[in-house]
This record gives structure tokens, sequence and C-alpha cells, in this order.
């Protein structure tokens, strides 16, 4: 997992000496810095310790950009002393992540950088955490790290036994936490750059915290989704399974604050369950995304063939349009019906759906409460459905919320309230379970959105038109080096090889259209482009 930073260096210090471009996404330059950088309660670990601890490889800080930018995390240049990549933010004691940490993306052609905001992060988050860990482990085991590690921290308290002991405790716990934490959450094979498996980490997150003696296997990534327009789908979530209806968007993003290390308080329930998340920030976050627009084809690359649209928007809209509406990119009105489609019709890896739905675990401190906050009947046994548990939390949060638009919303969050359009069976006497779907989206600005797939198994958009059986079977991941000619990034460069023999990586289904003539396939290629 530990990545070389001297290939790499050499390989990309050329390109972070180009300004980044900005495409017309509908913000201003304000709206992304604050973006960036907005505090919505992610409390990772203790500031002290990630600013000052070596790489276990070496006595390089882990936080200098030279390690960070390994990962797969995007600066602003020029980076000054102590700044942290996109994404990050100190907030008190504590270093956090901000929405913008997995939903920027930096695309790199003719070595001239472009920033897609609001893009699928092509982010290395598991080699990050992995090599963190081993960081603090190293450190701890090392007396000449250690020694180091005690005299940034401690400056002239370095000499004094007590405080030294004390710093060795807090380190031994952080090195704690992060070591279970990965252990807890470790894939049946790494999920690489791009990718993480977001429902089972916050599904142990909230195992964590209700002290259950269970965890589930997070085993099936997904792409990092992109931001444009997720206000307005009337649901959110690969399985469809988050309602943006009434407080629906902010309970799904206080779900997602929960998996990225928002720290909740289950303890008591009168009035609420108290947290560090920032309820205030994640509505103006909502917001300020109810304005970003989806990105356009960059004037930097190769000119696209007005005949060639034309042919692919008459094949789109014959072998497409039927699950990817057709919206306009800037209409302030624009709102979006999430077509669903049972995982056996579409025929991709079922694993994320089936994870998703099926887990169940001991429901720990949460045994004998209302499943719903609000108005509940039913209370949790000894065991639960993982995602009963998750939106027992949510309502939780929610309810300490001062809103009484959020207060009258809360049974309306968690999962889907009422019927979803599109094709999958429809189980009265057990819904959760039609949740086994896939979500297709408008696919403006698809071209900045590689790889795709839910699961990230197919590297370029040419690719996707191909039937299943030619697609690439392994492929490289991790440069963001992209190929306007197919439509991603080019897939013989990268740190990681993506295999779709593992499981939950397979490369299959969806195919529709991809029977089609080569011309008709390269012009439905360049449509798409378009978009």
């Amino acid at each position: 997992m530990r990545i070389a930073l001297a290939v790499f260096l050499s390989c990309t210090s050329a390109s972070f000496a180009q300004s980044v471009q900005y495409l017309d996404q509908g913000w201003k330059q304000s709206d992304r810095s604050w973006f960036y950088r907005i505090d919505q309660g992610s409390e990772f670990m203790r500031y002290d310790f990630f600013s000052r601890v070596e790489r276990a490889d070496s006595d390089a800080l882990f936080s200098a950009p030279e390690s960070l930018r390994a990962y797969g995390f995007v600066y602003d240049e020029p980076v000054k002393p102590g700044d942290y990549p996109i994404g990050f933010v100190k907030r008190g004691n504590s270093i956090g992540f901000t929405c913008a940490a997995c939903h920027t993306l930096e695309i790199t052609y003719a070595e001239k950088r472009i920033r897609i905001d609001g893009g699928s992060s092509l982010a290395n988050m598991e080699g990050f955490l992995n090599d963190l860990s081993s960081a603090l482990d190293t450190t701890l085991a090392s007396p000449e790290k250690f020694s180091r590690l005690a005299e940034r921290t401690l400056g002239r308290e370095n000499t004094k036994p007590d405080a030294v002991a004390v710093l060795k405790k807090y380190l031994a716990q952080a090195a704690d936490e992060r070591r279970e934490y990965n252990r807890t959450n470790h894939p049946d094979s790494p999920y690489g750059p791009a990718r993480l498996d977001a429902f089972g980490r916050i599904y142990n997150r909230v195992l964590w915290m209700a002290h259950s003696k269970d965890r589930v296997r997070a085993n099936a990534p997904v792409s990092f989704p992109y931001l444009w327009d997720a206000p307005r789908h009337d649901y959110v979530q690969w399985i469809g399974s988050a309602s943006n209806q009434g407080a629906g968007g902010l309970a799904r993003n206080v779900g997602q604050v929960v998996g990225v290390f928002g720290t909740v308080d289950l303890s008591s329930l009168r009035p609420g369950y108290t947290s560090s998340i920032q309820m205030t920030n994640l509505m103006q976050i909502e917001s300020r995304l109810a304005q970003l627009q989806s990105p356009q084809w960059p004037a930097s690359f190769p000119s696209l063939d007005k005949a060639k649209i034309a042919r692919g928007r008459e094949i789109f809209a014959s072998t497409c349009m039927s699950c990817h509406a057709d919206i306009r990119r800037d209409d302030p009105k624009r709102k979006i019906t999430a077509e669903m489609t049972s995982i056996e019709l579409l025929g991709t890896d079922p694993l994320t759906a089936q994870n998703a739905v099926n887990a169940e675990a001991d429901t720990g401190i949460l045994k004998g409460r209302f499943v719903h906050v609000v108005g509940g009947v039913t209370r949790f046994g000894e065991r639960s459905s993982v995602l009963d548990m998750l939106r027992h939390v949510v309502e939780g949060l929610l309810a300490q919320q001062p809103d009484k638009i959020v207060k009258s919303s809360i049974t309306n969050v968690g999962w889907f309230t009422t019927e979803r359009h599109g094709q999958y069976e429809r189980d009265a006497k057990n819904p959760v379970r039609s949740l086994l779907t896939y979500k297709a989206r408008p696919l403006n600005g698809v071209w900045a959105t590689a790889p795709f797939l839910h699961n990230g198994s197919v590297p370029t958009l040419y690719d996707l038109l191909l039937p299943a059986d030619k697609r690439p079977a392994t492929f490289k991941v991790g440069s963001n080096q992209y190929d306007p000619e197919k439509a991603g990034f080019v897939s013989d460069q990268g740190s990681f090889l993506f295999d779709t023999s593992l499981r939950g990586n397979s490369n299959k289904g969806h195919e529709y259209g991809t029977s089609i003539s080569e011309a008709d396939r390269l012009a439905l290629l360049e449509y798409l482009k378009s978009l």
C-alpha cells in the first residue's frame, strides 16, 4: 500500500508549477474557497500528532505536502508553510475532513491542471489511513522518532519525564484508534484510489458508537460520487436510499459526517443526541451545492465533432434516455427523478447494494430504544438492521435542532419513504428489500466522472460502451492524466492495478446500447462528451 514518493514526485512535480484552470460551474472563487474548508464536524485525530509525526519509512513529516500529494490529495498553489490539502480543516486540537476531501477533482491534460468542483476525488483514502497508522505505530516503537516528536510537541517540556509519559500515553491512544479502525474496515482486497466503502464504514462507526459487539464487512467500495445537482434529486446515494424530502438533504449529510469521524454521544436521548456535527454548516453546504453546475468539455481539450454529436444525440435518445434524463445543466428550476433499476436487471456488481440492505448486528446500547426517535412504536431488540440503526442515530441528531421544519420532517429521513421510480421489485412486507437497486442519473458532466459504474470498474466512457467481455479486465488507477479520446484517465499509468476478477470489482452489466456499430459508438461517445 505504501507509495514510492520519489517516483511520484519525479513524474508530477512539473504539473504542480502550472496554474489551475477553473471551469464555469456556477461558483465564484469565494464559493469554492469556502467549500474547501468549511467545518462539518469531522474530528479525525489530534492535530498536534497528525502535523508532527514522521512517516514510517523516513524522517520526513507525514503531513508534508510531498507526502500527502502522493495519496491524490489536491493543494491550492502556491503552498505556504502549514497549509493542508483541500478538504482538510483544523478544529480546536483536531484535524478533520470537509466535503471537499472526497468531492474535489483535479485533472491534467497537456501539462494543464483543471479543477472540477464537486467532482469525484482520486484520493487513495485507504492507503492514507493505513500509512498513517504505520507512522504512529513506528513512532511509538522507535525511541529516535518518538524523541523527535516529543521535541516538536513539548518544546522545553521535552526534558520532563512526566510530560513525556503523558505524551506517549496519548500517542498510544491515537495509534490504537487508527489501528482498530483499519482492522475493523479491512477489505477483502485493497480499494485503491478514487473509491471507498462508504456504507460499510458509516455502519461500523454507528456500531462502534453503540458499543455493539458486531462489525460489518467493508468490502464493497464505490467511487466517490460527484455532487453537482445532488440537492435537486428526489433520492441520492448509489442505491437511492436517502430521500431529499423535508430534512432529507440534511439527514444525508449528517450520516456522511458520522462516517468521516464526526463524534456522537449515544448515552442519552433527551432531547436528542449531542455531537460534533455542525448542522448550520451542513445546511449552508447544501444550499451552496444547489448552485453548482456540471462541468463542460474544456476549451483546452480537442474540439468536438458537431456532426458526430448530432448523430450521437439520436442514438442517446433511443438507447440511454429512458434511464438517464436529459436536463439543462443551468436551469435554475431543474428537478431530477432518480431512475432505479434492480441489481438483477442491471447486472452490475451487486455487493454494495446487498451489504447495505442485508447488514444486521447486535444493537448494543440502542437495545430497548424506539427505532424511530419521533413517534416511535417499535423498539430495538437484540439485533437490528444496521440501516435502521443509522437512521435512528440521524433522527436523534436532528431531534436536537430548533428548526420546526427539521423536527417535523424527522420521520422522512434515513431511507426512501415513498415510491421510487424505475424497474425493481416492490416489497410491501419488507420495504428495505426494495433498495436492492442502483441509480441512473443525468449524464451532464459525465466526461469528468471516470472511472465508471458504481464501483469504478470501467476506466473510460469508451470502454463502458463496449460489451462487458470486451472491457479491460485489469487497468491502472491513480493517474490524473486525462484521455480525451476515450473520455477517462489514462489506464496504463497509476499506482494501483485494478483487477475486475476480485470480489466487489466486477465490470459486468450495464450493456445498454453496446451492440451498436463502432461508428455509432464513437458518435454516442462524442455526444456524451458534449453534455
